[in-house]
């Protein structure tokens, strides 16, 4: 039971991470686009961006560009317990946040379910959870 908590728990982090994915990896892929258009132009691309990766800068809300605060990063209960919405404007918090990460904990314990705590699980899990990140990417952006 304890096992099954803690990967509920590991799974919805996951699910959190791959929002970041969500969100950052095509604004990355336009900018590195950008340059490399530059660069074929023999444009030097501009130096004094700031550092944009999927580690850094920290979360933001998207409407006021608020910093999230740690207490508010914590997967599905800080959505529900802010009302799906920004603690600072009261902006509305997409539900793909919270159904993102409710997804990596479903997927989990399917995986779990299925093959048991062997490697070849956590390798599939991992697939399935770039293989969401993919098609949650596509359908907003249809990179």
């Amino acid at each position: 039971m304890t096992v099954l908590v803690l990967a509920i728990l590991a799974g919805s982090c996951v699910g959190s991470f791959v929002n970041v994915v969500i969100d950052r990896l095509p604004a990355m892929l336009d900018r590195r686009w950008r340059d490399d258009a530059l660069g074929s132009l023999h444009i030097a691309p501009q130096d004094s961006r700031p550092v944009f990766n999927l580690a850094w800068p920290g979360s933001r809300c998207s409407a006021c560009g608020a910093p999230v605060k740690p207490r508010d990063n914590i997967p599905v209960l800080s959505w529900i317990m802010l009302r799906g919405r920004c603690r600072h404007c009261a902006a509305p918090i997409a539900v793909r946040l919270p159904g993102v990460e409710a997804a990596g904990a479903i997927l989990v314990l399917a995986v779990l379910a299925v093959w048991g705590y062997t490697v070849g699980a956590l390798a599939f899990y991992v697939f399935l959870m770039a293989l969401l990140a993919a098609a949650v990417i596509d359908a907003e952006t249809q990179l």
